[in-house]
């Protein structure tokens, strides 16, 4: 429906009426002067329309409704229900060229028509405005690379040689720990190995031989091969050979699994909230008015407490403060976790390549029930017992977490049962546990070993910060069946002196041979990788003579360089050591010498890794975790960064490795721009991206080698093409003008470049080619005709 004319007319000349409702009653009738008389409107059976300007709660807002009046109550459409971040009306509505319009009828607001500034007025409280949820734990995306087809090999080869000493000559050993891994195909096959030999021949021993496939989108990993049993609360981690299914929440490292409190307030104006986190401003966010809440609060776990401080367009505040306690062994309501594990028990780990023992199968489910609980069931069986047992973990906010869980086992037609309790808490100031676990003698579990063989088991932990002092306690109770028990209680300190360094006190006391252990030390840090360490430790023990030590250390950088390390200890011994150490980039080297009474040893040691992918063999420090092969162009001697530090540099092709990456999270890889030539053309000068773990990709950075170049151009006709044309090469967003006479200049061309051109004369198409010479030359390559 069109604006009404005579409705404008009166608002030009300063009359009209003003007509005020609140949510439901009706106008009341006014009695107007002669200057306040309304302007008769044109008849509709629809009512009228109008185009106003409109105050919220006495902010001008910048945009204008379109207002439906009839029989003294207006309407909005839909369009600017949306707009005013109105709560979703409700009713009948009036549908007008196509749009739906709802009465602007809601409990507690109020609207009013001021006819002379042509401005609907709303006072409206904040429940009258649509909720929002600010997720605060959202993480930057980036581009997931999959991994590539290759294979690397670490080792970390030691070598030792004694000198003739007072016992004439001395034993040589060797050593080498290496690691086999193959990517690509599904997954990643991962193999470790020993080899030993200590004068009287080589022995190799295999540790570890694994196949991975890691399922993101389901957070969980098949596991062929050599494993580790998940213990749950309960159990004993074991390793075996087998098939295990696991939850893996490293898969997403971006996901929270535990419950974050969530934070609500409202505004009746756009405002601003800060969030501070245990008197520490975190963030600050914006929101619309109405109620609001705030998710994925960046807490750290235990206890501690959010205020809020909300302000909104008028300068007014509000505060909203709430307590809270995170814990991290609660899952999400909803989330669960699970690992199930069948295979055969791997006895002599490290002595044995291939010894596997009986039977185990075993499985463990955890279930997130609510915010405040979490349950889980765990269950294993080999050929001689079975055990299954329940744990429920609570969240006490006001005290804790606490576990409570039971357990019940059959061996040999005997039956036995477990009972296990605990209690923690963290806060801002100090943490707390205790653990105690009560078993009957007819109980047993997988692992069960003389540690864990007990009746009675306690441990007591306390530590936090005495002034600005880290203090720690801990008690541990062990009572068996028949024997002693054992009983130990420490202590400890660290307190910091300022540029001298820190102190530290460790005190240690065991009770079942009445023996106290005091160990002093202070460490001093001279600059970023150089350290002074001292330490003394005495012992009441009748034989103990006490030792000392004191060491130097500068740490290797992170890129080339050297280190050192100096030690000189006394005790049952005096000794002397001494070691160098060199981090190139294709190894980490040490040699050092040490002397002990009258006797002298040497060693030198390599450690370093070999990769295959893409076609090339490189020669690069240890890989651990992920790693790339990154391309710059085909620059040489380039800085690659990663998290903009250097860790590498390009090789005559213009290649790198680069490992330490991690796993499914974002990581930035870079080059350092001084190190690029001036025939560089550059997109970007890094990346993000999301590697696969256990894995290597190849990470072309968007450099490449291009020159520049002059000309003139002109049409099919033999003209020049017009001032002001644009040419854009093919592939590229960027444009370039064309200037009097046709002159051009084109950049970042590369080989055979299509370039077309847009303007006036329409539009044509040419190729370039830029002749060989030097990066730094701006050739003229003279007329190019458009077609």
């Amino acid at each position: 429906m069109a604006l009404n004319p005579f409705w404008c007319l009166a608002a030009a000349a300063g009359l009209g009426s003003s007509a005020t409702s609140s949510s439901g009653l009706a106008p009341s009738a006014l009695a107007p002067s002669l200057s306040m008389l309304p302007v008769p409107l044109l008849p509709s059976p629809e009512g009228e329309t109008m185009l106003l300007a409109v105050r919220v709660n006495g902010v001008d807002r910048d945009d204008t409704v379109r207002v439906l009046r009839v029989n003294g109550r207006v309407s909005l459409s839909m369009a600017d229900w949306n707009a005013l971040h109105l709560r979703a009306p409700t009713g009948q509505t009036r549908r007008i060229d196509g749009q739906d319009y709802f009465a602007l009828d809601m409990p507690g607001l109020r609207w009013t028509i001021d006819e002379s500034s042509q401005t609907l007025i709303i006072d409206a409280p904040a429940a009258a405005f649509a909720g929002m949820t600010l997720r605060l734990d959202i993480s930057p995306t980036a581009q997931s690379v999959p991994a590539s087809v290759g294979a690397f090999t670490n080792y970390d080869v030691e070598l030792q040689r004694g000198v003739a000493g007072g016992n004439g000559s001395r034993p040589h050993s060797a050593s080498a720990l290496l690691e086999v891994g193959a990517f690509g195909l599904g997954g990643s096959l991962d193999s470790t190995g020993l080899l030993l030999d200590n004068g009287s021949g080589m022995k190799a021993v295999r540790l570890d031989t694994t196949w991975t496939s890691d399922r993101p989108k389901q957070l969980a990993s098949l596991r062929v091969g050599d494993g580790i049993s998940r213990p749950g609360a309960w159990g004993n981690a074991m390793r075996f050979g087998g098939v295990q299914w696991a939850t893996d929440f490293t898969l997403q490292p971006e996901l929270l699994t535990f419950p974050l409190p969530s934070v609500r307030g409202e505004a009746a104006l756009p405002s601003t909230v800060d969030v501070y986190i245990n008197n520490s401003r975190r963030l600050q966010s914006d929101v619309q008015p109405g109620p609001f809440d705030l998710t994925g609060l960046p807490i750290v776990t235990g206890s501690g407490e959010v205020r809020l401080v909300v302000q909104d367009a008028l300068g007014r505040q509000q505060v909203i403060t709430q307590p809270y306690y995170v814990s991290p062994s609660l899952l999400k309501p909803g989330l669960h976790s699970y690992s199930y594990e069948i295979g055969a028990v791997r006895d002599d780990y490290g002595l044995s390549s291939d010894h596997y023992g009986s039977l185990i199968a075993s499985a463990t489910d955890r279930v997130g029930v609510t915010d405040n609980f979490t349950r889980e069931l765990r269950a294993e069986a080999q050929p001689d017992h079975a055990a299954a047992g329940a744990t429920g973990i609570w969240l006490i906010p006001s005290v804790g977490v606490a576990t409570i869980g039971a357990v019940g086992s059959v061996a040999h037609g005997a039956a036995g049962g477990s009972l296990l309790m605990s209690l923690e808490r963290q806060s801002m100031n100090w943490n707390g546990s205790v653990q105690v676990r009560r078993s009957t003698a007819a109980f047993t579990q997988a692992g069960q070993s003389a540690t864990t063989d007990a009746r009675t088991q306690v441990s007591v932990a306390l530590g936090g910060t005495v002034g600005s002092t880290p203090v720690g306690m801990s008690y541990i109770l062990q009572t068996p069946f028949s024997g002693t028990p054992t009983r130990l209680f420490s202590a400890n300190l660290s307190h910091s002196i300022g540029r001298m360094g820190s102190i530290g006190l460790f005190v240690l006391r065991d009770f079942t041979s009445a023996t106290t252990t005091v160990s002093l030390s202070l460490s001093v840090a001279l600059d970023g990788r150089s350290s002074v360490a001292l330490s003394s430790t005495r012992s009441s023990a009748a034989a103990d003579r006490g030792s000392n030590l004191l060491q130097f250390e500068r740490n290797l950088p992170e890129s080339d360089g050297l280190g050192f390390q100096a030690t000189a200890s006394d005790g049952q011994s005096r000794q002397l050591t001494a070691q160098v150490f060199a981090r190139t980039g294709w190894s980490d080297l040490n040699a050092g010498i040490s002397r002990a009474d009258a006797a002298t040893d040497v060693r030198a040691g390599a450690t370093g890794a070999l990769a295959w992918m893409d076609d090339s063999v490189f020669a690069t420090r240890r890989i651990d975790g992920s790693f790339a092969v990154v391309e710059v162009g085909d620059y040489p001697d380039v800085a690659v960064l990663r998290d903009h530090h250097e860790v590498a540099r390009t090789d005559e092709h213009g290649r790198a490795l680069v490992s330490g990456l991690r796993g499914y999270e974002v990581n930035r890889i870079g080059a350092e721009p001084a190190d690029l030539p001036m025939d560089a053309s550059v997109d970007a000068l890094d990346i993000e991206f999301v590697p696969p773990a256990h894995a290597g990709v190849v990470l072309r950075l968007p450099i490449r080698r291009s020159r520049s170049a002059t000309f003139r151009v002109v049409g099919a006709d033999g003209m020049p093409l017009p001032a002001g044309t644009q040419l854009i090469l093919a592939g590229r967003d960027t444009t370039y003008p064309v200037g009097f006479d046709g002159r051009a200049y084109l950049a970042a061309l590369t080989g055979n470049t299509v370039v077309r051109a847009h303007g006036a004369a329409g539009d044509c198409h040419f190729i370039v080619s830029v002749p060989a010479g030097d990066a730094d030359d701006l050739p003229d390559i003279g007329v190019q005709r458009c077609i």
